[in-house]
C-alpha cells in the first residue's frame, strides 16, 4: 500500500511539472531568417539604387552570408548586375582597355564591334559558383539557365549563331525549364529594358520554325523558296528524337512540318502567316 501511494504521488508531481513547463516558441528556420533580413531590410533598395558594376559587386557578401538566398533577392541582384553592366558604356564615360582586368569578379569584358569597343557582361558562372547551395531549386535552375545562355552566345549582330540542331536542343531545354519554373520567365515587351530581358524558348522557336539561318551561313534570315536541307534535316530529327516528344512545343513543330510538306517543302509569305498563327502572333 505504501509503495502504491508513493507511485501515485510521483505521477501526480510529474503531471504538475509537465503542465507548468513552458512550450518553447518555434525558432525561424535559416531560410526564414535570411528572407526577413534580405527582403525587409535594405538589400532590395540598395540593389535597385546601385550605380556601377563595382557597387553591384559589393552587394554580393550580403547574399553569401550564412543562410539561404530567397528567389526575390536573387532576381533583384541579377537585375542589378545586368543593369549596371548594360549602363557601363563609353557613352556614359566609362572605358575599360581590352588588356586590363577590371577587378570585378562577377563581370567579364566583351568586344562588340570591329572598332574594339569594350563593354561588360555578367559572369553568371561566377555568380552561380558563389551562391551554390544557397538557392531554392527554382533559383538554382534559373541561374544555371542564365549561365548556359552566357556560354552559348546565341546572338551576334541580331542574328542567331548556334547551329540549327543545337538551337533545337536549347529550345527543348528552355521549354522544360519554363514549364517547371514559369515564375522565372521574362517575356520581352516594348517597355522591357534590354538589361532585364531573358531569351525564352518561344523567342527561339519563332526563329527555328521560320527556318532563319545563322551567322556565317548564306541566306541568313531565310524566309522564301525551298527549305534549306540543314533546316529540313533538323525538323525531321526533332520529330524523330524520342527525348523531344515531351517538349511542350513538339506538336507545334509537327504542325509546321506538315504545312511545309503540303507546300512542297517551300517557304513563302502565306506559309509564314500560317506559322505566325500557330505561334500566336
Amino acid at each position: 500500500m505504501k509503495n502504491l501511494l508513493c507511485l501515485c504521488l510521483a505521477l501526480g508531481l510529474l503531471a504538475v511539472l509537465s503542465a507548468c513547463k513552458t512550450t518553447p516558441k518555434p525558432q525561424p528556420t535559416t531560410r526564414e531568417s535570411i528572407t526577413t533580413a534580405v527582403i525587409d531590410g535594405s538589400f532590395l533598395p540598395d540593389a535597385q539604387s546601385a550605380k556601377s558594376p563595382a557597387e553591384a559587386a559589393a552587394l554580393l557578401p550580403r547574399l553569401t552570408a550564412p543562410g539561404a538566398v530567397p528567389d526575390e533577392a536573387l532576381r533583384a541582384y541579377v537585375s542589378c548586375l545586368r543593369r549596371t553592366a548594360y549602363e557601363f558604356t563609353e557613352e556614359n564615360g566609362w572605358y575599360i582597355p581590352g588588356d586590363k582586368d577590371p577587378g570585378l569578379p562577377l563581370f567579364r569584358i566583351a568586344v562588340f564591334d570591329e572598332g574594339g569597343s569594350h563593354a561588360l557582361l555578367v559572369a553568371y558562372d561566377a555568380l552561380e559558383e558563389a551562391l551554390r547551395g544557397k538557392l531554392s531549386e527554382g533559383g538554382a535552375a534559373w541561374l544555371a539557365e542564365l549561365t548556359a545562355d552566357g556560354a552559348e552566345n546565341l546572338w551576334s549582330y541580331g542574328y542567331l549563331q548556334a547551329p540549327f540542331d543545337e538551337l533545337a536542343q536549347i529550345i527543348v531545354r528552355k521549354a522544360a525549364f519554363e514549364t517547371k519554373y514559369p515564375g522565372f520567365i521574362s517575356q520581352w515587351t516594348e517597355e522591357t529594358p534590354d538589361w532585364d530581358y531573358t531569351t525564352t524558348a518561344m523567342d527561339l522557336l519563332e526563329e527555328y520554325l521560320h527556318g532563319n539561318k545563322t551567322v556565317g551561313h548564306p541566306g541568313a534570315d531565310f524566309r522564301n523558296g525551298p527549305i534549306d536541307l540543314e533546316v529540313r534535316a533538323s525538323f525531321e530529327g526533332f520529330l524523330a528524337n524520342a527525348a523531344y516528344k515531351d517538349c511542350v512545343y513538339y506538336g507545334m513543330v509537327r504542325a509546321v512540318v506538315d504545312l511545309l510538306e503540303a507546300n512542297g517543302w517551300e517557304y513563302d509569305y502565306a506559309l509564314r502567316e500560317e506559322i505566325d498563327l500557330l505561334l500566336g502572333e
